[in-house]
């Protein structure tokens, strides 16, 4: 089943995120109604962009079959790095129960690995189980961590930093579930710095943002993280919570209360 929310046979909101990283720990966890594959990611890390750390189920049996051939590899501790493909991302609290944290919360984006399209073992490819028969042509996924999906846009502000500096900020909450057949529709909230590509349909949509109408959009976020903050104000005033953040590429797409929002195009160079 796919998303886009323009679709209005759509049976589940894709919340898709295409990482290369670091893989570790893959094991099997077990449960009270059998298993399941999960594994740790941190992806790499680039100038002025810090490493985002993923806690991980593997659902699908190409995905499983792909990570569990890189098990042996893993238990030896050797350097793997992989491209896979996340499913459903938001971010999770935990306690740290020993050492020298040990009271404190961390976090770590939790997921669901979809794909793997590659990877290496100390820096050699290694041959993946195939892909079964399928007549979609497979599409590469894009370079860099980068998230898309469907969210409701609540919120764009200008946020001043301090001598004359400004910046653009936008307050999403992403779809992710199935919202048919007693399904069940969650959001992960994302606070995303407005990049220069986004800014023009973001700021288009600050009227009806303020008009309090439902502002739903197609969305590219990039170099996502997961960080803790306190609320400082309201009923959660003092309590610890997460979200997730990083920079809002692209808005594809836009619909108002429904209706389908007319960018206006702009000027050629």
């Amino acid at each position: 089943m796919t998303n886009t929310a323009s679709n209005p046979t759509t049976k589940y909101f894709d919340l898709h995120t295409f990482v290369t990283g670091h893989i570790e720990d893959i094991r099997e966890v077990k449960v009270n109604r059998g298993s399941f594959v999960a594994c740790r990611m941190t992806s790499m890390s680039s100038d002025g962009v810090r490493p985002a750390r993923f806690d991980l189920k593997v659902v699908g049996a190409h995905a499983k079959a792909c990570i569990m051939a890189l098990k042996p590899s893993s238990d030896a501790k050797k350097s793997i790095i992989a491209t896979v493909k996340i499913g459903d991302v938001f971010p999770e609290m935990f306690p740290f129960k020993t050492g020298p944290r040990a009271g404190e919360f961390g976090v770590n984006i939790k997921g669901r690995v979809l794909k793997v399209y590659m990877a290496t073992v100390d820096g050699q490819v290694i041959d993946l189980p195939a892909m079964p028969y399928t007549d979609t042509p497979s599409k590469q996924p894009p370079l860099g961590l980068v998230t898309s999906g469907v969210a409701y846009l609540n919120r764009v502000s200008k946020v001043h930093l301090g001598e004359g500096e400004y910046a653009w900020m936008a307050s999403i909450a992403a779809l992710r579930g199935d919202p048919v057949e007693g399904g069940k529709v969650e959001t992960t909230r994302f606070i995303l710095a407005v990049g220069p590509d986004a800014l023009d349909s973001a700021q288009a949509l600050q009227d009806a943002l303020l008009a309090k109408k439902k502002v739903l959009v197609g969305f590219r976020a990039e170099n996502i993280r997961a960080e803790l903050f306190q609320y400082v104000s309201g009923e959660k005033k003092g309590q610890t919570d997460a979200v997730l953040k990083g920079a809002l590429a692209s808005i594809s797409w836009a619909k108002v209360d429904g209706d389908t929002f007319p960018f206006a195009e702009k000027a050629a160079a």
